[in-house]
């Protein structure tokens, strides 16, 4: 009976195969490390979009508020739109929104002081109740709307990275095999 030969496998394997092996690795670790980026670009849009999200529940709460007081004295009405301009420069400084935002939000705060100063030489009117609910409805909207951009902007990336994973698996198979 004829023995057949040992044959040391670590040395038979062709040199372009394990160059190739290792240039499939690189590839596959910069698109970890690509990827491990990208997700902490995402916990910080998260952590802003549930910033915003609290705020947005905030304002919400607070457009609840004037609407179950049904203020009826100047004073009640000079404390709500205290209270209003207050939030609205606290919008201002935690947000880092676009510049256009800020300016939105700026204009608005002007605008309730204006109207302030205006209510306080004339009477309070329900009807000028229900128009500054209206107008910070807006303003609510607004923040959805930048709310709800962000999020795509989050989904966006999540599929990104999902295209890397495959794009890197894919060269990873088709380079090993």
């Amino acid at each position: 009976m004829e023995l057949i030969p040992q044959v040391d496998l670590r040395r038979s394997v062709d040199l372009p195969f394990q160059t190739r092996s290792r240039e499939a690795l690189h590839a596959l670790l910069e698109a970890a490390t690509h990827v491990c980026a990208l997700r902490r670009e995402i916990f910080v849009i998260r952590s802003n979009v549930q910033g915003r999200a609290a705020e947005l529940q905030e304002a919400r709460q607070h457009n609840a508020e004037l609407l179950s007081w049904g203020l009826s004295t100047e004073k009640e009405l000079e404390q709500v739109i205290t209270q209003w301009a207050q939030t609205f420069r606290q919008l201002i400084v935690s947000t880092s929104a676009e510049v256009s935002f800020q300016d939105e939000l700026t204009r608005a705060r002007k605008g309730y002081d204006a109207q302030m100063e205006d209510l306080l030489d004339s009477s309070i009117s329900r009807t000028l109740l229900e128009e500054q609910l209206k107008e910070s409805q807006v303003v609510i909207v607004d923040l959805s709307k930048s709310l709800a951009a962000e999020r795509q902007l989050v989904k966006n990336q999540q599929k990104e990275i999902e295209g890397v994973r495959v794009e890197a698996a894919r060269a990873f198979v088709d380079d090993f095999f």
